[in-house]
């Protein structure tokens, strides 16, 4: 059986990603996500029982509050693994 290759995050982009989603998320929603799926090559995908997913830069959260949850999600998740901890 084949095992998944963990590639290395980049750091410097996720501290970069999630002060952007922390700075924008409530007051430019829209043009956010925007960017983020057009340079950042972000996905959303809509999961079983109502939740959201979101994944970017080998990072990916989850949210029973649509993409909004999802996103700040994210960014919660790379401020962990920039604190040294699990994504």
């Amino acid at each position: 059986m084949a095992t998944k290759k963990k590639t290395a995050l980049d750091l410097d982009r996720l501290r970069r990603l999630a002060d952007d989603i922390e700075a924008l998320h409530r007051t430019h929603f829209l043009d956010l996500v925007a960017r983020l799926e057009a340079e950042e090559g972000m996905k959303f995908s809509n999961r079983a029982q109502g939740n959201t997913g979101c994944r970017m830069a080998g990072l990916s959260a989850v949210s029973t509050a649509g993409k909004h949850g999802a996103l700040t999600n994210w960014a919660n998740a790379a401020r962990r693994v920039l604190k040294g901890g699990a994504a």
